[in-house]
């Protein structure tokens, strides 16, 4: 008997123009465009996060989560500190590749519209 294994779903695409769009003391602002429907190789369940605090050459995750929205706003960040934001697409099955986004908050009150990709 001749069988074979067809894998019908994959992981999701990568996520494009993942950038800052804001940033202060206590705050982050993050864009990305929406993954087409036909690239996400499956049923999506959204995007998956993670925000890791960087200390003394140490990575701490301190915040994950998926959300269905291609924007998002961290708030009641620590000022003056480095953080890493990782992202990716997720569908029922698999994930898709990381996008990462290093920066580091301001020490007062300011904030900045620039953007980094």
């Amino acid at each position: 008997m001749n069988s074979s294994i067809v894998l019908l779903f994959e992981a999701p695409s990568e996520i494009s123009q993942f950038e800052r769009i804001g940033l202060s003391a206590v705050t982050a602002k993050f864009l990305w465009n929406e993954i087409e429907c036909r690239k996400w190789n499956g049923v999506a369940s959204g995007y998956a996060f993670q925000l890791l605090m960087q200390r003394q050459d140490t990575e701490t995750v301190v915040r994950q989560s998926i959300i269905n929205d291609t924007e998002l706003e961290l708030r009641n960040l620590v000022p003056y500190t480095n953080y890493s934001i990782e992202l990716w697409s997720v569908n029922h099955r698999f994930p898709g590749p990381k996008t990462r986004i290093d920066f580091m908050t301001y020490e007062g009150g300011q904030y900045s519209a620039s953007s980094v990709h």
